[in-house]
Order: structure tokens, then C-alpha cells, then sequence
């Protein structure tokens, strides 16, 4: 009788925790920058604000990538 996985393995684990404070901490940043700073905002704070949004982002369509890579190679828990 073969062994059947019950869960997902903790790589997928990581990788799903991991994506969605990324996830989080891009909509708070781009909501709090596209909603409370105006563009006549002293200094280059909106700016920054929205470049780190979008390399928050970049990442997280990296890890995307990469998760559906490793889904791919191992099959989920039945």
C-alpha cells in the first residue's frame, strides 16, 4: 500500500505564506500611495512609495513563477 501525503509539503507552505504578506504588504503600500499622498507631496515620497510597490510586486510574480514550478513537480495531497 503506498503512503499518500495528507498535506502540502512545507516548501508550498512557505511559498503560500510568504506570497500573501507580500501580497498584503503591496496593497497596503500602493493604497496608502495611490489614496493619502497627493502628487504635490514635499519630497519624493509618493515616488518611493510606488517604486517599492512595484518591486514588491516584481517579487511577487518571481515567487508566482516559482511556485507554479514546484507544483508542477510535486502533485498536491488527495
Amino acid at each position: 500500500m503506498e503512503s499518500q501525503k495528507k498535506y502540502y509539503t512545507r516548501t508550498a507552505q512557505w511559498l503560500h505564506w510568504i506570497m500573501a504578506l507580500i501580497f498584503i504588504s503591496a496593497w497596503i503600500i500602493g493604497f496608502y500611495s495611490g489614496n493619502f499622498l497627493s502628487w504635490e507631496t514635499e519630497g519624493d515620497l509618493r515616488g518611493n512609495m510606488i517604486d517599492l510597490h512595484k518591486n514588491i510586486a516584481t517579487t511577487l510574480i518571481f515567487l508566482i513563477v516559482i511556485r507554479i514550478c514546484w507544483r508542477f513537480t510535486h502533485p498536491p495531497p488527495k
